[in-house]
Parts: structure tokens; sequence; C-alpha cells
């Protein structure tokens, strides 16, 4: 390596130390809302990005026909452990999400949640892996069911498979649904309609045959 490209190197380590004493700084000064928003949203495709790369590695190992099942019993498990976290009295999420935009509605005289903009999902569908992604949000009903027994939170809509919002709504899970979710090795799918519809079929890549 010539002197002239070690020195540019080292200028740059220089530079990423500097940027890497910011991070977590304790900031006296309010941050901008608009800013703190897509800090949440920048954490959450991260987190897609982290689901999509194990999710898609052990296909390519596996095989779909192994891997799907190992997924889906790696969320029931992610679900318990977010469950976990809520007892023992941490956030699992941000207080104010990691959306673009939240609601309650009532859609003929039934509340429904909505929600615009998942950053989760916004890196499902960056990747065009929007079907596979969509397997991660099983841990919305599962999480709900190991923290409220009898009681899960599941989609009307979906962002990545197709809806123009994510939508929630409440319902009592039946004792069997709660097996079916709390047990391993049971398949649980049924519990939220739309997601094992959506996911039925190889999951490709959006465009790939």
């Amino acid at each position: 390596m010539d002197e002239e490209r070690k020195k540019q190197l080292e200028a740059t380590v220089e530079g990423i130390w500097a940027m890497m004493g910011s991070f977590g700084a304790q900031v006296e000064d309010t941050i901008p809302a608009g800013e703190a928003a897509e800090e949440r949203r920048a954490l959450a495709r991260r987190i897609g990005r982290l689901y999509l790369a194990f999710a898609r590695v052990l296909i390519d190992r596996l095989g779909e026909e192994e891997a799907k099942p190992a997924i889906l019993e790696a969320i029931r498990d992610y679900s318990y452990r977010c469950a976990e976290a809520r007892k023992a009295g941490m956030m699992d999420l941000p207080q104010r999400g990691i959306h673009e935009k939240t609601e309650i509605a009532e859609e003929k005289g039934e509340k429904r949640l909505r929600s615009w903009g998942c950053g989760i999902s916004q890196e499902f569908r960056r990747q065009g892996e929007e079907k596979l992604g969509a397997l991660y949000c099983y841990v919305d009903p599962c999480s709900f069911m190991f923290t409220i027994p009898n009681i899960k939170l599941y989609h009307k809509k979906m962002e990545p498979l197709g809806g123009d919002c994510c939508e929630f709504d409440l319902a009592i899970a039946s004792d069997e649904e709660m097996k079916d979710v709390t047990e391993a090795g049971r398949d649980y799918r049924h519990v939220d309609p739309i997601i094992k519809e959506g996911t039925e079929g190889p999951l490709l890549k959006k465009g790939k045959q």
C-alpha cells in the first residue's frame, strides 16, 4: 500500500471515530420529532434486514420445506421472549411506534388499530421479500397471546401483503388456539388468516420465478 493511500485511510479512520463518538451520546436538547421518528424507523429497518438475512439463509441451506417450519418456530420463540420482556417491565417497542402514522379508527362500529409506513415492512419491500417478510408479522398475534392469555391481536390488512396499511383487530382466542401458539411443534398459522393465506406457496423474491 502506498503512503498516499495509507494517509487517506488513516484520515477515514479518524472521521469514523469522530462519528462514533456521537453514538449513544446524552443530548440535553430536545430531539426534533421528525428526526426521532426517522431514527425509530431506521432501527426497525435494521430489524427487518436481520430477520430476512437469517430467514433467507435458512431457506437457501435447508430448502423451503424444512426452513419454513424452522422460521415459524423461531418467530414463536421470539414472540415468547418479547412477551417475557414486557412482563418484566421492559419496553418492547418504542412508545411512539415504528410507523409513520398510527390511529384508532372505527369500522362499522368496531374499533381498529391502523398503522402506515412500518419501518420493518419498508425493508421487506425494498428487498422484494414481502412474502417471506410477512411470516415475521406472526409476532403480533403470538406475542400478544403470550402476554395476555386468550386475547389475540391479528391483522385485517397488511402492508407486506398488498394492504394500504396494517390494520389490526382484537379477538378472544380459544383454548385450542392458545395451545397452538404456546406449545412448541404445533401449527399456529391459522391464528392470523391473512398471513397464512398470503404466505402459502414458494417464498420467492418478488419478480423471481
